[in-house]
């Protein structure tokens, strides 16, 4: 999507409400999407949280780091979301 500038859905959580709006790939990614410093760990830890979190810290669906330092840019939790599969009647 990213190299074809076509931007994704961003759910925001605000005020007890849901907002939908688009954002570019880079935006998500916290970096160019076509960087050769990005580096996709998939079900980790996104160590930044770790001064938050007292015991083990929680897996993140998608941490996105930069491959030469190991910084954490970037942590999402991805959710899918299809139209509602409806039984025969």
């Amino acid at each position: 999507m990213a190299s074809k500038e076509i931007d994704v859905n961003y759910l925001i959580s605000k005020n007890n409400q849901i907002k939908c709006q688009s954002i570019s790939v880079n935006e998500v990614f916290g970096v160019e999407a076509d960087s050769q410093d990005i580096f996709f760990a998939f079900e980790t830890a996104h160590t930044p949280f770790a001064k938050y979190v007292v015991g083990s810290l929680p897996r993140t669906d998608i941490v996105i780091q930069n491959i030469r330092t190991g910084q954490c840019l970037t942590g999402l939790e991805i959710k899918f979301a299809g139209p509602y599969d409806m039984p025969s009647v």
